[in-house]
């Protein structure tokens, strides 16, 4: 096995430890969490007619 290969092993290696460790610990759960809250709160705003790009004009068909 080449020196490269063996470097390529060993990063892959290590990714992976720190994709696991992550997922042990529950490293970016909560900013993602916060990330999914802003997305449906935006969301929200938009279906409701507060703010969003609508404005909040007449909402026919409700």
């Amino acid at each position: 096995m080449s020196p490269g290969h063996r470097i390529g092993a060993a990063v892959l290696l290590a990714l992976l430890a720190v994709t696991w460790l992550a997922s042990v610990y529950g490293w970016g759960l909560r900013s993602t969490a916060v990330a999914d809250a802003r997305i449906r709160e935006k969301r929200r705003s938009v279906r409701t007619g507060s703010g969003g790009y609508h404005g909040g004009g007449p909402r026919f068909g409700k």
